[in-house]
């Protein structure tokens, strides 16, 4: 089948005139899920936002809240990996609803 160069030209124009990088900050900003989370996240940060919840970079440890009486160390981060990347998950358990849910 051929296609002449002046409809292909033409159809690309119209599928990149209708894409868009940036979006529509109207469409986001009136988004009602958007903007009930952003509430809700203010309420549970006593005012702060969505920034109270990130948590520091790796290995700032004394930065991430946590029980005095047992601290985040690096050998208790280290550990958790191995287990949570452990292969050998719950292969034999009692009843088999319990398959790949325990280590």
């Amino acid at each position: 089948m051929k296609r002449s160069l002046p409809g292909l030209l033409i159809g690309a124009a119209v599928v990149l005139s209708g894409c868009s990088s940036v979006m529509d900050t109207d469409e986001v900003d009136n988004n009602p899920i958007d903007n009930t989370l952003e509430h809700a996240l203010i309420r549970a940060s006593g005012g702060i936002g969505a920034e109270h919840f990130e948590l520091p970079d790796e290995g700032l440890y004394d930065l991430i809240p946590q029980d005095p009486l047992n601290p985040i160390t690096q050998n208790k981060v280290e550990l958790g990996k191995l287990l949570f990347h452990e292969t050998g998950i719950a292969l034999a358990p009692m009843q088999m609803i319990g398959e790949g849910t325990y280590s």
